[in-house]
């Protein structure tokens, strides 16, 4: 729990530095939860994915980002009346635009079905180090920003996973983010 306010006191100095430095701030559209539980887990090898018993009828829509009690875990990607289909960050067909909080620096966070994430495309100057939280960017508006992800790990030679807050065999209550930023271009 002291853990979990940790993460949201460095994600809110983050961003109120950022603000400090703005003039004439104009805040994003809020991120209205929609809570629901997990009532399936693909378990297999080639997908990470969950059920969840969230869908269409109840605002459920693919792109929104899903939620446990303290990270995102992944993205809806299929949505019917009554359930919806949730990729897990650790899914390899994932790919999700980030930052590091403590350094700024941009970065993809793609999946490779393991435990861990791998970070790709950060700046070559980058001063990332292991122990760095990592949040979403909110790069294409799709996703809200500052969302907590995890921790950076080292990984093997120059290569940085991503260790993810949540614990995956204790997802049970979830929650997606209503989020509609209006320059964003979904597709359906």
């Amino acid at each position: 729990l002291l853990s979990d306010w940790k993460h949201k006191a460095g994600a809110l100095a983050s961003q109120n530095e950022a603000l400090r430095k703005l003039h004439n701030f104009i805040p994003l559209p809020p991120a209205n939860p929609i809570s629901g539980r997990v009532i399936a887990s693909s378990g297999g090898v080639f997908t990470k994915s969950v059920l969840i018993n969230i869908g269409k009828i109840n605002g459920a829509n693919t792109g929104q980002a899903v939620m446990s009690g303290v990270a995102l875990i992944g993205v809806v990607v299929q949505t019917g009346n009554n359930y919806s289909r949730v990729l897990l960050i650790t899914d390899l067909n994932s790919q999700v635009p980030v930052r590091v909080q403590n350094t700024s620096d941009p970065g993809i966070l793609m999946g490779d079905n393991s435990k861990m994430a791998r970070l790709f495309f950060l700046p070559e100057n980058s001063a990332i180090s292991e122990g760095d939280i990592v949040v979403t960017s909110g790069g294409g508006g799709v996703l809200p920003p500052d969302l907590p992800i995890g921790i950076v790990r080292r990984g093997s030679g120059a290569l940085f996973k991503v260790e993810p807050f949540e614990n995956w065999s204790d997802l049970g209550y979830i929650r997606i983010l209503n989020y509609k930023f209006d320059g964003a271009i979904l597709t359906k």
